[in-house]
């Protein structure tokens, strides 16, 4: 009888697992991470702050980005100017939206009424040292001389 009992309790352990497992395959809540940031300034230019270079810096002991893009971010969110998340599988979330709706950012990929189809054209960059230019970092042809010693 105690044989009987113990496979009964490991067939509905197994079962268990695999309708946990199964579900977990089936309907997966994983969201993407934000690639870039695209945000209305105060001036009403259309600005792109590279979130993962931000990171990356940030990791490397440089700050000065990643607190640009937060203090631009909190001026946008303030001031219920447009924010775009393009994020790192291509979505392109309309973030001010989901924010007014109280949606979390995993919430907000999920959902239809979030995902734009095209993001907004940038017309100036956030820079690694926290300053906005006209370049995206990284883009741009350096320059450099050649020098032959004969």
């Amino acid at each position: 009888m105690k044989m009987r009992r113990d496979r009964l309790c490991y067939a509905l352990l197994a079962l268990c697992f695999a309708f946990i497992l199964s579900a977990a395959i089936t309907d997966p809540v994983i969201a993407a991470l934000p690639q870039s940031i695209i945000y209305t300034s105060s001036d009403g230019s259309i600005v792109k702050a590279n979130y993962q270079m931000a990171i990356d810096k940030a990791t490397d002991g440089d700050m000065e980005m990643i607190t640009a893009v937060k203090a631009k971010l909190a001026q946008a969110q303030d001031n219920f100017w447009p924010i775009v998340v393009v994020t790192t599988d291509g979505k392109n979330l309309d973030w001010a939206k989901a924010l007014d709706d109280s949606k979390s950012f995993i919430q907000a990929q999920t959902m239809a009424q979030y995902l734009l189809s095209n993001a907004p054209t940038p017309t100036q960059f956030l820079q690694p040292d926290g300053t906005v230019g006209s370049t995206e970092p990284g883009t741009a042809i350096e320059e450099f001389m050649v020098i032959s010693i004969e």
